[in-house]
């Protein structure tokens, strides 16, 4: 093992991977450009037309290297709202990683840790050229003026971004890509990639080299074919080790066939592209049918007036759960009835009476997430019921 990786999970419930050298194969793979091959579509599993390379035993810096080296010669991030991580201890991490990566000949001047409060001031601080991070990230630097005079690279990974901002984004500043990626903690990276020609808007792209992918019944294991919404799988040799001391638990994420059972929900088209569309445990049930929160808050983050949504199931006493919409408004908003109402109806013109918002709007300072930016719903919804979130009035 070659080193422990956390998996994000809800606070108090840590769960770290087992990585081997192997695992950073693709760390040397122009992932962008692999993903503009073929792929092949045989019996439910998506492949890449490659299916083996030799594998380098490569040092955990090699991947930062090789994105600071391709697409520039800096690298800054900075604490994400909401974060799990404070400023100090995101500080503290990149001086420990810039001090491995001085024997390398990356110095530590090419390592900034600045403290902004969201993307979209990174940006501006920093004239970066290539902006990565989740949809959440991408989309709160949009929505900061100025903020991509600089920026001409966009990769997107961890969370989707909505397929209306991204071709509203591309045309307004012609970015030379915007790619999509799809990958977890348990496939220790990226396992789709859309190519630099095709982003695709809405797909995360095709199965990378030695990836094959399939989308089953998550109720009978039966393998879907194209359109068909089900739990992705996903199956590679770099695949982690396993959960360090949890044996039952590993052994659960595996299927029969060696694939890794993701808990994601989502689809391929004829083509090979993966769409991702929820999570299997995040799923709501109202009046006994079941919701995928991510449509909802596509349709949300649509206004003008909202920075941030998120949707989660609460109680209700006529249809025993409903959706309710919890939203962060943007810079300048205040909250108000007409917003609320413009919200529900925006839903319910889109979608059917069971995914409406019967539970209602509520309006919140930030949206708990973990490390990485993403939105941790079970956090929010429990906060919630019991009576911990501070509602905007």
């Amino acid at each position: 093992m070659c080193a422990k990786v956390n998996e994000e999970t809800i606070p108090g419930e840590e769960k770290s991977c087992g990585v081997r050298h192997a695992n950073r194969t693709l760390d040397l793979v122009d992932i962008q450009k692999a993903a503009e091959m073929s792929v092949t579509i045989d019996a439910g599993v998506v492949r890449h037309q490659i299916q083996d390379m030799d594998i380098p035993e490569v040092d955990f810096g090699t991947f930062l290297w090789e994105t600071c080296s391709h697409y520039g010669d800096r690298i800054a991030v900075t604490e994400q709202d909401g974060a799990s991580c404070s400023y100090t201890q995101l500080r503290e991490r990149w001086l420990r990683v810039a001090a491995g990566l001085q024997r390398r000949g990356f110095g530590p001047d090419q390592l900034a840790c600045v403290h902004a409060a969201n993307s979209g001031d990174l940006l501006l601080a920093v004239g970066g050229t290539f902006l990565a991070g989740g949809g959440i990230v991408f989309s709160k630097a949009v929505m900061t003026p100025n903020a991509f005079e600089s920026v001409d690279k966009v990769f997107i990974g961890g969370s989707t971004a909505p397929a209306a901002l991204l071709k509203e984004a591309q045309v307004k500043f012609s970015f030379k890509f915007i790619s999509q990626g799809y990958g977890l903690t348990e496939t220790c990276g990226s396992v789709t990639s859309t190519g630099l020609k095709d982003c695709g808007f809405g797909s995360v792209g095709k199965p990378v080299p030695m990836v094959q992918v399939k989308v089953v019944d998550s109720k009978t294991g039966r393998k879907l074919g194209p359109g068909e919404k089900g739990e992705i799988c996903v199956k590679a040799p770099f695949t982690f080790m396993g959960y360090v001391n949890k044996a039952r638990e590993t052994a659960e994420v595996y299927d029969d066939e060696g694939f890794v059972q993701t808990g994601d929900v989502g689809f391929y088209d004829e083509r090979g592209d993966l769409y991702v569309t929820g999570r299997l445990k995040e799923l709501i049930k109202c009046m006994d049918l079941q919701i995928e929160p991510a449509e909802i808050e596509r349709l949300l983050l649509q206004d003008p007036a909202v920075c941030e949504a998120l949707v989660a199931g609460v109680p209700h006493e006529q249809f025993g759960e409903a959706v309710r919409a919890f939203v962060v408004l943007s810079q300048g908003r205040a909250p108000d009835e007409n917003t609320r109402e413009r919200l529900r109806r925006t839903v319910a013109e889109a979608l059917p009476n069971h995914e409406h918002l019967h539970g209602g709007v509520e309006f919140v300072d930030h949206i708990p997430k973990s490390e990485t930016g993403k939105s941790i719903r079970a956090v929010l919804r429990d906060a919630y019921l019991q009576g911990q979130v501070s509602i905007r009035q």
